[in-house]
């Protein structure tokens, strides 16, 4: 899949495709809740987030993007990949402290 553009938003990620010698763009779109994992593969100079869907069993792969925007993207897609999941789906970490017994 060629990808010209990428778009990290609060709801979803956005990627744009270019086709018929760049005259014409198709863009793909997807949830949070599509997605089932994140992982980051820092290289020295480009880094790729690889997306584990949901319905597909081959990961999307974001390749060749710089290292700092690949770690700040990947931060804010685990962020929304947790706040989008069913609230017990991923354990205890959005979960409030347990109420402490008197003394």
């Amino acid at each position: 899949m060629n990808i010209d553009s990428l778009i990290i938003t609060d709801q979803r990620i956005i990627l744009r495709h270019p086709h018929a010698l760049g005259l014409k763009k198709d863009y793909t779109d997807y949830g949070y809740s599509d997605i089932a994992g994140v992982l980051l593969d820092k290289g020295i100079m480009r880094s790729t987030i690889k997306l584990t869907l949901k319905r597909d069993e081959k990961p999307l792969e974001l390749g060749k993007l710089p290292n700092s925007l690949a770690e700040k993207g990947y931060g804010i897609i685990r962020e929304n990949v947790g706040r989008f999941q069913a609230p017990f789906s991923t354990g205890y970490a959005n979960a409030p402290d347990a109420p402490k017994a008197p003394k």
